[in-house]
């Protein structure tokens, strides 16, 4: 897994020294869907980081959030070349870019670098570490009053609905609930122990892929809002000694 975990992360710095050279000066942006925006930015990051990757394995199938998926060979990337645009777009430097390594269905390779931070998150099922970065590492919270819990936000109205719900829930159990603006910054930082556990409601593949392999890694648990281990883009991650009480407290499926 060395030379695609390489791979990917020469390709997530190359997008992210674009995102830093570029913040601030953009003028103007467009919405996908509501509340969904997307800029130049995000798209020559997508450009820079599919020509780097398609270079070095031209036989990868590639799945990414503007392009969509091409290809379908066994072995699939999965890239959000910008994650948190709603904040780049406005200035805010929370964001990041998000790029996992898929293996007939397994992921195996995970990235996430912040740009302003020049933090770099990155690992695969074959190596466990960070490159450039915190240690890799859940925290040791045992206790749900005590825990930070991060809840990444969804562009779809109806999932926000659940997220509302859930910041009732869980708003009165915890010591505090964070959002970045970029679902996968939030799982490098639950991975990095910064953060305790997050819940996901309706997150798209390519928010979620690289995050997750860093929350498994670093030796945190991750399953659906019903504790079952195959999820989708609802779940519950967490580092492992909290997860009991955060789906006792947020109840099974949508709440």
């Amino acid at each position: 897994m060395a030379e695609y975990l390489e791979a990917a992360t020469e390709a997530a710095r190359l997008a992210g020294t674009h995102q830093r050279e570029q913040f601030g000066t953009l003028h103007g942006h467009e919405y996908k869907s509501p509340g969904d925006p997307v800029s130049a930015v995000d798209h020559e990051s997508e450009r820079l980081i599919i020509e780097h990757l398609t270079a070095r394995f031209p036989g990868c199938a590639i799945l990414s959030e503007e392009r969509g998926g091409v290809g379908d060979g066994e072995e699939r990337w999965i890239v959000d070349p910008l994650d948190g645009t709603s904040n780049y777009v406005r200035g805010h430097p929370a964001f990041s870019v998000s790029i996992a390594l898929e293996i007939a269905g397994e992921l195996r390779v995970g990235v996430v670098y912040v740009p302003m931070r020049d933090d770099l998150y990155a690992v695969s099922r074959d190596s466990e570490g960070f490159d450039d970065g915190p240690a890799i590492g859940v925290s040791e919270t045992d206790r749900l009053d005590s825990a930070l819990v991060a809840i990444p936000y969804s562009s779809s109205g109806t999932d926000r609905d659940d997220l509302w719900a859930t910041h009732r829930t869980l708003g009165s159990a915890v010591e505090g609930l964070r959002s970045t603006g970029s679902g996968a910054l939030d799982l490098a930082y639950l991975a990095a122990g910064i953060t305790d556990a997050a819940c996901g409601f309706g997150q798209s593949r390519w928010d979620r892929a690289a995050g997750l392999v860093l929350v498994e890694a670093a030796g945190g648990q991750v399953t659906d809002h019903e504790g079952r281990a195959d999820h989708d883009g609802d779940f519950v991650a967490s580092n492992g000694l909290l997860h009991g009480d955060v789906l006792d407290d947020i109840g099974p499926g949508p709440v």
